[in-house]
């Protein structure tokens, strides 16, 4: 067993909002075996550059994906880049598409993720979501 000990005093944190922001985007709904687009808006918000920037795309078993991971290098004050991919569904179902953006912030690794999900259907839900929704 471990003892810890402190000396009484101040101690002072800087909390600073999170400045990386990451917004998806992904059909819906889409065929099995045909390829979609999936892309993100990876913005800076803060008054500090964001250096080293990559960003994964990751999905659930069932989804491939080409190039899954990307790198951006800097974004500026307040300067937004959009990252494009091709994925496919190899299965019918639903599935969930996850793009996570990390870099580095005066020093310090930082990250920010957003997802979108995905139903993947086959030649007869294809079918019947047109017949249903006219789509």
């Amino acid at each position: 067993m471990e003892s810890v000990y402190a000396q009484s005093g101040t101690v002072t944190a800087t909390v600073r909002p999170n400045p990386l922001k990451v917004q998806i985007s992904a059909p819906s709904t889409y065929p099995v075996n045909k390829w979609f687009p999936v892309s993100a808006d990876i913005t800076n918000q803060g008054a500090d550059p964001i250096t080293k920037i990559i960003v994964t795309l990751n999905a659930d078993p069932g989804i491939r994906i080409k190039s899954s991971r990307k790198k951006i290098g800097t974004l500026g004050t307040h300067q937004t880049t959009n990252i494009s991919w091709e994925a496919k569904a190899t299965a019918v179902g639903n599935f969930i598409i996850t793009a996570e953006a990390t870099g580095n912030l005066l020093g310090e690794t930082i990250s920010s993720s957003d997802s979108a999900m995905i139903v993947a259907t086959g030649s007869l839900g294809a079918f019947l979501l047109r017949l249903i929704f006219g789509a």
